[in-house]
Order: structure tokens, then sequence, then C-alpha cells
């Protein structure tokens, strides 16, 4: 007589990573039980489960649906409900997609069929307890990180690249350390950043044949994390909790790199590009593409007779000129002095004027009366599939059992909603009253930073078209 074919499940949780239930001793666990119950074992399906990772998308899943196809009658033997899954209905779901699919589904410790009243009276507790544990071992695990910074170790992740984790006799995480070539080479790449872009440091870099985080090697997007990067600095802060450990980069010099290109992005850089820009950051063109500085230059046969420096768009500089691409206005390029001269006296006359200043406030924006779309929807559909067993009429799914199912996510969904509608409206805004503070405030002439100053504090927007400025919004604190 020919043996009944089955498959075992293991899968590592952050529940096994507590308890030490790890593959290898489910692995053992299910042989045992195949063995002792007269099953043929097909293959163990392995799986490690991130925390963090919601599971209906894992890939293992798909691998039991596959199994159950290819193999029809087959039974997966599972060493214990919460490795199944870690939440009560997603456990469900799969027992029922596999009973589904013509498959048996045993737990080893569960002695009764899946299928039958009592076998779902039990998966159904089971299957709340697992989840209660899991969030329990969710919340000691964050409290546990917790208590590390608070002895000054790395509470949880990786460090960033340029690191590597010191860890003491027992595995554990203690503190970052440098490792030697690639900390020189992200010191190299800040001492670089007090003078250069980053088009020049991603020349450079290569040039000189430094190691990269990653196998692109060095490229814009690289270099513009590692400058971002404040943990280079030595210090990260978790929970309120400040934790130092050996720097790669000095504080001040992270603090000057970030000064540096901050004035690159507002005044360019280089020698022939001094002048300073007053709307970089605040202008865009018709078409939504950002203008930032360009250069025209005035030359005869290669001699360059003098440079402009321009406002241009950068979206149609970069639009490849044979690449077939739909009717699209874009502002011309446009001459610094001339494009500052008709926003600057437009953005005057727009906040001391009480009309003008009503048309472009951007209204004040207190956050959405409604919870993200994208939560609600997974909200209603946990809620869904908690009762979807008992629209299918399985036997003894109660509707109490799908009530206390649902129940979380139910509660979770009103607190939201409750929260969104229970926002304050808008503060009516007197423009006559605001408009009279900036006639008070602009009578004099402000200088270049001042200008810089007043164009970010209002978030100031201008928006240019091909006859000029089109419109421009702000937002008053």
């Amino acid at each position: 007589m020919t043996s009944p074919l089955a498959i075992g499940c293991t899968r590592i949780s952050t529940q096994g990573q507590k308890d030490g239930y790890g593959q290898t001793e489910q692995a053992a666990e299910i042989t045992r039980y195949a063995d002792q119950q007269g099953f043929r074992l097909l293959e163990i399906v392995p799986e490690i489960e991130s925390g963090a990772k919601e599971l209906e998308d894992r890939a293992t899943l798909q691998r039991y649906y596959q199994l159950a196809q290819q193999h029809p009658g087959v039974t997966f033997i599972f060493p214990r409900v919460d490795r199944i899954g870690r939440r009560a209905e997603l456990i469900l779901g799969i027992v029922r997609e596999l009973h589904s699919r013509g498959a048996n589904v045993h737990a080893i410790g569960l002695p009764m069929d899946l299928r039958t009243k009592e076998g779902t009276l039990m998966l159904t507790m089971l299957s709340g307890m697992a989840e209660y544990d899991h969030r329990n071992i969710r919340t000691n695990m964050q409290a546990g990180q917790r208590r590390k910074a608070q002895a000054g170790l790395w509470p949880h992740g990786s460090p960033p690249w340029g690191y590597q984790l010191e860890r003491d006799h027992k595995g554990r995480a203690l503190r970052p350390v440098p490792v030697p070539e690639q900390a020189a080479a992200v010191r190299r790449l800040f001492e670089l950043a007090t003078d250069h872009g980053e088009s020049t440091l991603v020349q450079t870099m290569r040039a000189e044949g430094w190691p990269a985080p990653t196998s692109l090697g060095w490229v814009r997007k690289t270099v513009n994390n590692l400058l971002t990067n404040e943990l280079y600095a030595g210090r990260r802060v978790y929970q309120g909790i400040t934790l130092e450990f050996e720097p790669i980069v000095p504080p001040e010099l992270l603090a000057q790199v970030q000064a540096a290109r901050a004035h690159r992005r507002t005044q360019g850089g280089g020698p022939k590009t001094a002048q300073p820009l007053l709307l970089t950051g605040h202008v865009r063109c018709v078409c939504g593409g950002a203008m930032g500085r360009d250069v025209d230059k005035s030359q005869y046969h290669g001699k360059v007779y003098s440079s402009y420096t321009l406002y241009r768009c950068w979206k149609r500089k970069r639009a490849h000129l044979d690449a077939p691409a739909p009717a699209v206005e874009h502002a011309p390029p446009k001459r610094a002095e001339a494009l500052e001269a008709e926003c600057w006296p437009a953005l005057v006359e727009a906040l001391t004027t009480p009309e003008r200043l009503a048309e472009v406030i951007t209204p004040t924006a207190t956050g959405p009366t409604e919870p993200p779309p994208a939560r609600v929807a997974e909200l209603e559909a946990a809620i869904a599939r908690a009762y979807e067993p008992l629209t299918a009429g399985a036997a003894g799914y109660t509707l109490s059992i799908a009530e206390t199912l649902a129940r979380p996510y139910a509660e979770e969904l009103e607190r939201l909603r409750q929260a969104y509608q229970a926002q304050a409206a808008p503060t009516p805004i007197n423009v006559r009253e605001r408009a009279a503070q900036f006639r008070v405030a602009l009578q004099g002439a402000l200088d270049f930073e001042q200008k810089r100053a007043l164009l970010d504090e209002l978030n100031v927007q201008f928006v240019v078209g091909p006859r000029g400025l089109e419109r421009l919004s702000l937002d008053l604190p």
C-alpha cells in the first residue's frame, strides 16, 4: 500500500527567535510525526519571516498552493498553529485555502481533523492565542530594544555603510565600529564635499579607486545618501535616547558639508557661477519642472565674450530631441535678473494688497478629514476575512467567533475615523490685517538674505510660462 504524501512546513518568526524553536527542531519534529503517522515526506518547505513584513504576500504561501495543486490530497504538516501565520484571520485563511485546493492540514499536537466542527473551533482558539502571543512578543522586543539603547548599546537594525556591529561573546550587538577602508572612503567623500558638487564627487571617488557601498559603484544617489546620513557623526537618537559611538566624520565637518550643500543649492558653485540666485527652489515651469541655474555663453570661433546666468526648465533641457513626446508648454530660459525683477515685485504686490493676498494664499491644511485609504482598505479587508468562514458555512464557525476576530480591526478603524474627523477647522485669516503688517515690514529695502528668508518662511512658489510669470502661491504661518 502506498503511503500518503506529506509536505513539512517550518517557519522562523519573532517567537522562534525568542524560544529557540528553530527550523532544525521543527524539521525533526515534523519528520518524527510523519513517520509515526505513516506519511511519505516529499519535502520540507522552510520560511524565514521578518517581523516587519506582512504575510499576505509571502512567497512561501505560493509554494504551498503550488504543491497542493501538483499533489492532490497531500497533507501539510505544521509543527504548531503559530507556525502557520502570526495573525488569527491569516492562520484560518491559509488552512481554508489549502482545504479548498484539496489538501489536508495537520498541526502537531492538535489531535483532531481540522475540517470537523471540533477541529475548527480548536484551530480558531489557538489562532487567537497565537496572535495574542505575537503581540506580546513584539511589545517585549521593543521594550528590550529600548533597554539596550538606555545601556548605550545599538538597539536594532544595521549601521550605515562604513560601520560594522561589534558583538559580545554571545553574539549580542554592542556598538558600531568603523571598517577602516570603508570609513576612509566616507571621510574622503565628506572632505571633498565641502568644495565640490555631486558630479565632481562621483568622478573623483571613481578616479581615486575608493570602495563603494553598492555594486553600482559611485553614483550621485550613493553620494547623496552618504552625505545626508547624520549617523556618521557618531550619534543616534532612538526613542528619545541618545546613543554615542565612534564617529567617522567629525560633527563640525558634517555641519560644514551640510552648509556648503545648502549654499550651492541656492547660490550655485564654482568660480563662474558666483552670482546669487534669489528664486532657487521657489520657481517652477508651467510644465511642473523645476527651474534652476544654467549658464548661456556668447562666443565666436570658440572664444567666449560673455556669459549669462539663467533660470532654465530642467525638464525641457533634459528632454531628448529625437524622442517623440506630446506637445507640452515650457517656460523659455530667462535671464536671472529679468525673472527676479518680474517675480519679486509681484510677490510684494500680493502681500500688501488684501484682495491679491486672498487669491494667492494656499488653503490652510489641518490634515485630511478621512484616514489614509490604504489603511482603511487593509482594516476593512481584515474585517471581511474574519466573516468569510461564517458566510461560507464553515462547520463550527459562529457569529461570535467572527465578531471576536473582527473586533480589534473594527475598533481601530472607528478610532482612526474619529481622530481624523475631530481635527479643528482652519482658522480664518484676516487678510486686511496681514496685508497691513506686510506693508510695514516691506517699506524698507531688503537685502538678499532677508528676501530668501521671506521666500522660505512663506513657502512661496512662482509658476512661469511662455509669457512670463503666470501665478504664485504662498502659505501664511
